[in-house]
C-alpha cells in the first residue's frame, strides 16, 4: 500500500523512573492530542499520569499484588511542535 505521511515521535519524561529489581513500576494516565492552528498535521500533546511501585516478590497484601512502596503525585506534561 505504501507510506503513510505520520511518523514517529519520542517524548521524553524530564526526570527518569526508576525501574528496580523485586518492584513493579506503573505509569497510568492519559495522553491529549491537539491539532495546531498552523498545520492539520501538527499536534501538540499532554500526558497526564501518576507512577507507582508495589513489592513484586513475597506479596504483603490481599489481593496478592504486593504492597505499595511508593504513590507519586499526578504529573502533567505538555509538547508543543514549533
Amino acid at each position: 500500500m505504501g507510506y503513510t505521511h505520520w511518523g514517529q515521535q519520542v517524548f521524553h519524561f524530564p526526570s527518569a523512573i526508576p525501574l528496580l529489581p523485586d518492584q513493579t513500576t506503573r505509569i497510568v494516565g492519559t495522553m491529549e492530542m491537539m491539532r495546531t492552528k498552523e498545520s492539520a498535521r501538527l499536534y501538540n500533546v499532554r500526558f497526564r499520569f501518576t507512577t507507582s511501585r508495589r513489592k513484586t516478590s513475597g506479596s504483603d497484601d490481599k489481593d496478592g499484588r504486593g504492597a505499595v512502596l511508593m504513590k507519586g503525585k499526578q504529573e502533567e506534561l505538555v509538547y508543543q511542535m514549533p
